[in-house]
């Protein structure tokens, strides 16, 4: 079954289906921070799951991202489950009108199922990078 991800009323990702996803990242490293997924999430299966950010400044690329599965579920059916949320996630984009959906992944197995999917292998040794904000000062606005 394919779900998107249910919201809180403030946007985020619910509490429940926050915690479902985090699970997928045991053993494979730290799960994504809550307030920085984007509201288009989806959930297949209660074992596969991906995020798209759509860009606003009309460049027509959209990046799917925290792509994962449950660790505990078959490979095949990990696999299946996979395929189900990229081209579910790639027919919002395409229907949004965006041409082109990037992804940075550095599991073999998800750079090889993207791969058939037809993305383009970039960059290698890529790392992702964060850093969290401060609020601005206001009074300084």
């Amino acid at each position: 079954m394919i779900r998107t991800i249910t919201r809180e009323p403030d946007g985020r990702i619910s509490l429940d289906d926050y915690a479902r996803i985090c699970g997928f990242w045991q053993g494979r490293g730290s799960p994504p921070p809550r307030n920085v997924l984007p509201t288009l999430g989806v959930l297949v299966d209660d074992m596969a799951c991906g995020f798209l950010y759509l860009d606003a400044t009309g460049s027509g690329v959209a990046v799917m991202a925290w792509t994962a599965t449950d660790p505990t579920a078959s490979a095949i059916a990990r696999g299946h489950a996979m395929l189900d949320v990229i081209e579910f996630l790639e027919n919002e984009a395409a229907a949004l009108n965006y041409h082109t959906v990037m992804c940075t992944h550095c599991h073999a197995s998800f750079i090889r199922l993207f791969t058939r999917r037809g993305y383009a292998s970039g960059d290698s040794g890529l790392v992702q990078l964060f850093k969290s904000l401060p609020a601005p000062d206001p009074l300084r606005l």
